[in-house]
């Protein structure tokens, strides 16, 4: 018993060693663990206040003649000191504190160390900087082929802006820049919005050309940010676009024939008036340039002259004109108004008819037919009214080599039709 006696007593000693020791363990561990938690909070709260103040503030003041040096200080409205800048000689200075209210003050200092003044306490407010975002609606547009200004719009939504920030295109492939013109509102009352924030839905740009190009948005604080590649190209249009069938009555007020008719002038120029007649032309533009258009003209006219000749016999001449026609348009005010231009040829039906009347009504006359081979040139003013709606104003010159004159008809017309 004497000899386990002294044996127990010395292992419990030796357990209660073990047991302190670990203990002892334990405690510092979670000390340590403690230490590291609390160092990546403040290493996280560092950081963020570090975002804060990436951008430098600078505050300035007048010149003091007794002032030799000069002494900034910024402290919270209730008083708390946040900065105080060391004696300085020039009169501005340089810092960075997080966005909030504050309020500073200068004081003067003389040559010989002495306060000499003290200004007031003035309010400082420092805004927090917005960083734009961008969210684009679509990345591919169109410019018109006409006008002069390729202007290109650009639903965009944009938010962290105000109503300075700039907005720009910039050529991803030449370094371009094109300033434009952003459309902005105030954005509602909310918490999670600053003071003087707008956002936009959308920006125009003027003299776009084609190819890639970046919507690049600058706030004044400097921070910007840039969108997704905005593809921009010409209009795509099938070589058929559209065709123009003008279907009209027309009236034509006179022709006139040189190399006269032996047989009814005795070899004397004449002018035959009083023409009523009615025609048609089917216009196809299927090339564009701008405000240039070419295509063809099928066009048809008939005229029949309705003065009698003398007091034996009426002489009735019809005439059917038939032409096509090269066609050159010359658009104006938005494609509103146009200039036509056009020259071709065609064959043209002369019908001979007289009727006899009086003692000489008994008198027979079949008609006689003579088709020329004719040419024409013609001149005409367009007006477009609506998008389907054309109307035609010109004159048609059409020359016929006939046989036994040289025929020049000048034939004014006025035509309403239908577009297409």
């Amino acid at each position: 018993m004497q000899f386990i006696k002294p044996f127990v007593h010395k292992a419990l000693v030796f357990l209660f060693l073990i047991l302190f020791s670990s203990g002892m363990y334990c405690q510092e561990v979670e000390v340590e663990s403690q230490k590291e938690i609390q160092a990546e909070e403040e290493s996280t709260e560092q950081t963020q206040t570090q975002k804060q103040r990436d951008f430098i503030q600078k505050i300035e003041w007048e010149e003091d003649a007794n002032a030799l040096e000069y002494e900034l200080i910024i402290q919270t409205p209730e008083g708390a000191e946040v900065l105080r800048s060391p004696k300085i000689t020039q009169t501005f200075f340089e810092f960075s504190i997080a966005a909030g209210e504050y309020q500073y003050c200068i004081i003067a200092y003389d040559f010989l160390g002495h306060e000499a003044s003290k200004t007031e306490w003035h309010p400082l407010t420092i805004t927090k900087a917005l960083k734009p975002e961008i969210v684009l609606e679509k990345n591919t547009f169109d410019v018109p082929r006409s006008g002069k200004k390729n202007t290109v719009e650009i639903p965009v939504d944009i938010e962290k802006i105000t109503s300075d920030s700039v907005v720009e295109l910039v050529n991803t492939k030449t370094g371009e820049r094109i300033t434009g013109t952003l459309v902005t509102e105030e954005v509602e009352d909310s918490a999670s919005y600053e003071e003087n924030e707008v956002k936009s839905s959308s920006a125009s740009f003027e003299n776009v050309q084609e190819g890639d190009w970046k919507l690049v948005i600058t706030n004044p604080s400097g921070y910007s940010n840039d969108s997704e590649v905005i593809t921009v190209s010409r209009e795509v249009k099938e070589p058929l676009r559209y065709g123009e069938i003008n279907l009209s009555g027309t009236v034509i007020f006179n022709f006139i024939l040189t190399d006269t008719l032996n047989t009814y002038a005795q070899n004397e120029s004449f002018l035959i008036q009083n023409l009523l007649g009615y025609g048609g032309a089917f216009n196809w533009l299927f090339l564009e340039f701008d405000t240039v258009q070419f295509g063809i003209s099928l066009d048809y006219a008939h005229a029949k002259r309705i003065k009698q000749k003398d007091a034996v016999f009426d002489l009735n001449l019809t005439f059917d004109a038939a032409n096509l026609s090269l066609l050159f348009r010359k658009n104006f005010l938005d494609k509103k108004i146009g200039l036509d231009v056009k020259a071709g040829a065609g064959f043209l039906l002369v019908t001979e008819g007289i009727n006899y009347h009086g003692n000489y009504s008994k008198m027979a006359h079949n008609p006689l037919y003579y088709g020329y081979i004719c040419y024409e040139g013609g001149l005409a003013f367009n007006w477009i009214p609506f998008k389907h709606m054309i109307v035609e104003a010109g004159v048609d010159f059409i020359y016929a080599p006939m046989n036994q004159m040289q025929g020049m008809f000048l034939w004014p017309y006025l035509n309403l039709g239908l577009r297409f």
